[in-house]
């Protein structure tokens, strides 16, 4: 996989490009299947490891890039000869464009797919036996792997959003088409939740307790053949007493039977090299105080973003919402006043001639103000 995943951007003819980009698209596709169980919500940690400590993945990521720069390269063409359509060559250099966008954005939606899935921690780190295998050391790796499951969910987060800020960052990010924003948005949702918080909800605020397990709730989901002790934990993970939504998270993360649990151990043990270099205590409490600090960008560059998103089109005002509510709430609340106060600014500095225009700053934000006030009671 990590040999075919190699791309510079340099063919000769748009035709190879497109050519090679729909197969990037078929490639990712197949390692999204090979590591992701989308019915079981899990995935299979052994090969993440083996992906990582590899280069896989860090030439996946690369490739991505090159991908990206490719489609601002074609945008830029396209824009250009949008100001030349009149003529007749124009023309046909717009639907060439046009076609290999379309090629683009299906590439690059492949792997935004991906990666949203690569930064999702509650894939990696149930069960605790099978989660244990993503900080195997392995003989050979061309990637040092973190001593710790939540460490590695993290140092993957981090190389994401690496690759994905400029992205997010690039001024052509608005005219790309809703679903692949909505992909990168999730993808950004996602890394600022964090590993910590797995498990966040709308409309509550950061210590929001969850209220006591219902009784009747309780003996509902045992009359279908649960365990009570499964059936309390399952009505403390939904925060809240919803039989319907604790069922679904019952089957979504299935109990371990005791021989699934002898069998991850033992391949865990038999996966052990003497090979690999063991870590001083010391050298393990250096990387895992590193693995720690995931470095975000300020969150008025993130805003500056979802107020160019929403001004393109309103279509993707959910997303865009959700992340900033998950801004809002992460880091015990820290920064809900830095988003409150950015959008209120920007209110103030509106001025008539603003509402001139179908899609004028003075709409946007007020939009975007009413949707994180409705999903956040503490921001109210």
């Amino acid at each position: 996989f990590r040999e075919n995943m190699g791309f510079d951007g340099g063919l000769s003819s748009p035709h190879l490009e497109m050519a090679r980009c729909l197969y990037f698209g078929r490639l990712v596709d197949d390692i999204q299947l090979i590591l992701f169980d989308s019915r079981r919500h899990s995935c299979n940690t052994l090969l993440i490891n083996n992906f990582y400590a590899y280069g896989t993945l860090g030439q996946l990521l690369q490739t991505f890039q090159n991908v990206s720069n490719m489609l601002w390269m074609v945008t830029q063409e396209s824009d250009v000869a949008m100001e030349d359509e009149m003529n007749k060559s124009g023309v046909k250099d717009i639907e060439s464009l046009s076609k290999r966008k379309s090629c683009l954005f299906e590439t690059l939606q492949s792997f935004a797919k991906l990666m949203e899935h690569l930064v999702i921690p509650t894939l990696f780190l149930s069960p605790q036996p099978m989660a244990q295998m993503l900080a195997q050391q392995l003989p050979g790796a061309l990637v040092a792997i973190p001593v710790a499951p939540e460490a590695f969910v993290q140092r993957l987060q981090s190389q994401v959003l690496e690759f994905v800020l400029p992205v997010w960052n690039h001024p052509s990010f608005p005219k790309c088409n809703k679903n692949y924003i909505t992909s990168v948005a999730s993808i950004m949702t996602h890394i600022y939740t964090g590993v910590n918080d797995v498990n966040p909800q709308r409309s509550a605020g950061p210590n929001v307790l969850a209220p006591p397990p219902d009784e009747s709730s309780i003996l509902m989901i045992v009359e279908m053949g649960f365990s009570r002790e499964r059936a309390e934990e399952a009505l403390r993970r939904v925060v809240t007493n919803s039989v319907e939504m604790a069922m679904e998270w019952l089957f979504s993360h299935p109990e371990e039977t005791q021989e699934e649990d002898e069998l991850a151990r033992a391949l865990t043990l038999s996966l052990g090299s003497s090979d690999a270099p063991a870590d001083t205590d010391d050298s393990k409490g250096k990387e895992t105080a590193d693995e720690d600090n995931l470095k975000t960008p300020p969150v008025e560059d993130i805003l500056g973003t979802c107020i160019a998103l929403l001004q393109s089109t309103d279509t993707v005002a959910f997303p865009v919402t959700d992340l900033l509510v998950v801004l809002c709430n992460r880091n015990k609340g820290q920064d809900r006043n830095r988003v409150v106060t950015h959008l209120v600014n920007h209110l103030k500095s509106c001025s008539m001639e603003d509402l001139l225009s179908d899609r004028n700053l003075l709409s946007v934000v007020s939009h975007l103000l009413a949707l994180i006030l409705n999903e956040d009671s503490i921001a109210r």
